[in-house]
């Protein structure tokens, strides 16, 4: 068995677009894993688990051996309130949200870097994610959006980062995949 294909066999001039496959890394039992362009991590079919991948000094996508990715989700859907919430009261990394609204008006999910319960009237967030009535947002970041001292969230009615405006119940859900 060679070793990994080179990255520049496929990025070299074109750059990635998001979910493209990137390089098939040849793996000890003779199975491939993949990598995708807008990710840092993979499927490992063998042990069932998300692996990091990582890129050597060769250019070569490499996974890490014995990094697995364990990611914990937080499916929240909306109270009729601010909602908010402290998903972790220690430093983490959140690499997926999935907000939908189902209400006939923008609601916007705010992310805090905080130990403690956020005030949405005085603190200030870290990310604002807004959603149209009937709509949506999504986001997988591979390398993960860092919150130092934890992570929490609120959902508001309004945009301003001191907004306390409480959104009905049912109306947002919002999936969090964080470490």
């Amino acid at each position: 068995m060679s070793g990994p294909e080179p990255l520049d066999k496929i990025w070299k001039g074109k750059g990635w677009s998001d979910g493209e496959r990137v390089t098939r890394v040849p793996q000890a039992d003779g199975t491939y894993a993949e990598g995708m362009a807008s990710l840092a991590y993979g499927w490992d079919a063998n042990s069932g688990t998300f692996v990091k991948l990582k890129v050597d000094s060769s250019g070569n996508l490499v996974v890490s051996p014995g990094q697995p990715l364990t990611l914990t989700t937080n499916h929240w859907v909306s109270l009729a309130s601010t909602n908010a919430t402290v998903v972790k009261a220690s430093s983490g990394q959140v690499y997926t949200y999935m907000c939908f609204n189902n209400g006939a008006v923008w609601a916007y999910v705010k992310l805090y870097d905080k130990v403690a319960v956020p005030v949405p009237a005085s603190d200030t967030p870290r990310l604002v994610i807004g959603m149209p009535p009937g709509g949506g947002a999504n986001l997988s970041v591979g390398q993960g959006i860092a919150f130092a001292a934890g992570i929490g969230f609120a959902i508001t009615g309004g945009i301003a980062d001191n907004d306390a405006t409480a959104v009905n119940a049912n109306q947002v859900v919002l999936n969090l995949l964080y470490q």
